[in-house]
């Protein structure tokens, strides 16, 4: 009688601990060496946290959704593990800084200089230096009074033919650089991410709902976005007249 109540307690004591273990989250962390890291703080997007003891061994709860864990140590983030179908994550994480830089290759140094609206300007106001910076040159004057004509005045003729020139070219340089910032914000790309269109659909749209350049100045890229949304709703409102 005693004996087969010594086994409804080993019954009991042990389907209670699977039911526990059941509704826990286990395992290691490392350091790149193999190493247990000790004191390590992990949490799991469930909001629960804990500290890995001397082993590096840790415990969590679990909260019957799809977790996923990371470790922080030394002000160093891990990457996130997801957590699988038997609740056991072993992670490796670096430990310091040093970890990554302390490898023997060494890389050559590079310059890398992404696509950029004001350095293109930069670049244009120096290609177009002596437009931009072209001041109207003085009236010159000369009364020759033994000329049946004004040469002073055909002088200034002249001039204004030039100025007029120089304003041409720096309007046309002015409208180039403007041109380029419209093209740098109102991208093909952006324009297939809220459209979805593609190849001539999206160049017929862009062509029709191109922003001027003082609007697209004002705009920041929610406003583009939301720009491009409201353009493409009245854009298929035409096409299904």
């Amino acid at each position: 009688m005693r004996a087969g109540l010594y086994y409804i307690i080993f019954l009991l004591m042990a389907t209670n601990a699977a039911a526990q273990s059941s509704n826990l989250i286990m395992g290691t962390v490392e350091s790149l060496t193999g190493e247990p890291v000790a004191h390590a703080a992990v949490y799991s997007t469930g909001g629960q946290k804990t500290i890995t003891d001397s082993m590096g061994i840790f415990y969590l709860p679990a909260t019957g959704v799809a977790d996923s864990l990371y470790v922080l140590y030394n002000g160093i983030r891990s990457a996130k593990y997801a957590v699988p179908a038997n609740r056991i994550v072993n992670m490796v994480i670096i430990t310091k800084p040093q970890d990554i830089s302390s490898r023997e290759e060494v890389l050559k140094d590079i310059i890398v200089v992404n696509k950029n609206h004001y350095l293109d300007s930069l670049a244009n106001r120096r290609e177009y230096a002596k437009i931009f910076n072209a001041k109207s040159s003085a009236r010159y004057f000369v009364d020759w009074l033994t000329n049946p004509f004004n040469i002073g005045n055909l002088f200034y003729a002249l001039q204004i033919k030039k100025n007029n020139k120089k304003q041409f070219y720096k309007n046309f340089a002015l409208s180039l650089e403007e041109n380029n910032y419209v093209k740098s914000r109102f991208t093909k790309s952006l324009v297939t991410t809220y459209t979805g269109l593609t190849g001539s659909e999206r160049d017929e749209f862009m062509r029709l709902y191109e922003p001027p350049y003082d609007v697209a100045l004002s705009m920041n890229e929610l406003d583009m976005a939301q720009y491009i949304t409201v353009c493409f709703k009245e854009y298929q409102a035409r096409s299904n007249k």
